[in-house]
């Protein structure tokens, strides 16, 4: 399953006190077990099984299979805010700490990327998922802490919208801008690559346009040393569930995008349970945009490296 079976047990308790479980009997057959409901959805989300190959396996029809997936997804969701969260003052705090010990940068709070889910054709508007890989792709958003948990994802919007303005659509811009400093304690901020632009909460690096200076280079390599546990978080999730590289039968949008944030739910419990799992190198299929020129403020990036300088890091 891809997980330890103590995260497992954890989710079959949890599950079964749930009011959300069903152990009704249907049509006469045997009653569906809270375990076997939870290995059911954790094996579909591990693998790339249809529900039909799925329902043989564990002895339940197609329809059980996909009534089971739908029904344990809608509960983690409604526990998910347990598992995926921002962090309070303190807890950022602590992950500026750790940040700067890691990365020689004070005030990481986070990483932010953007990566493409898979996905069959919409009837409807399909030529807005159509990405520049040229394939259909929903976009996930997320921003990772130091020890690469989830903390802030977004998920569902087309696969060609740019990073920046999946961004600006996101709940996490909102809040950003209504109260920065509510969200981003002592002047902390998110790392991003140049698909992002630079905000007072947000820094990426330097676009390499041929001329960087000595110190705009080390700049961005101190950046791009710091940024790549998004990526690594990604690929991990990518590689413990593997649904994640393409939904192959659903075309319910809204469907996939509770399965995508179940997957981030399930990442972040396994990294408090520090269950880990070795990087098979599925790959993380990255927005990998072109650089945003919209709606840029330089001011928090500049004091980054007059602060580094200071502190004789670059």
């Amino acid at each position: 399953l891809r997980l330890d079976r103590s995260t497992a047990t954890i989710l079959v308790e949890l599950y079964g006190q749930s009011e959300r479980f069903e152990s009704t009997a249907n049509k006469g057959l045997p009653k569906v077990t809270p375990q076997k409901e939870i290995y059911v959805f954790l094996w579909y989300m591990a693998n790339t099984n249809t529900f039909r190959e799925i329902g043989n396996l564990f002895g339940i029809c197609k329809s059980t299979t996909w009534n089971i997936i739908r029904r344990v997804s809608l509960w983690l969701i409604t526990i998910g805010h347990k598992y995926l969260k921002w962090p309070n003052a303190s807890e950022a705090l602590h992950i500026t700490e750790i940040f700067e010990q890691k990365t020689k940068i004070p005030g990481i709070i986070g990483c932010i990327d953007g990566t493409h889910i898979a996905i069959k054709a919409p009837k409807q508007n399909k030529e807005s998922y159509f990405n520049r890989k040229r394939h259909y792709s929903i976009s996930l958003q997320g921003v990772v802490d130091c020890n690469k948990k989830f903390i802030s994802v977004y998920c569902g919007e087309p696969g060609s919208l740019h990073d920046s303005r999946v961004l600006r659509r996101s709940d996490l811009y909102r809040k950003a801008h209504e109260n920065v400093s509510a969200y981003f304690f002592n002047n902390s901020f998110l790392l991003g690559d140049t698909a992002y632009p630079s905000l007072d909460w947000l820094v990426p690096p330097f676009r390499d346009n041929g001329v960087l200076t000595t110190v705009e280079k080390r700049f961005n390599a101190f950046h791009s040393s710091a940024r790549v546990i998004v990526e690594h978080a990604f690929e991990l999730m990518k590689t413990r569930f593997r649904r994640l590289l393409h939904f192959n039968e659903l075309t319910d949008i809204n469907f996939i995008v509770n399965l995508v944030i179940c997957a981030c739910i399930l990442h972040n419990m396994c990294v408090d349970s520090n269950d880990t799992i070795e990087n098979e190198n599925v790959g993380n299929q990255s927005q990998n945009n072109e650089s945003s020129g919209t709606f840029t403020n330089s001011t928090r990036r500049q004091q980054l490296i007059d602060e580094l300088l200071q502190r004789n890091v670059l």
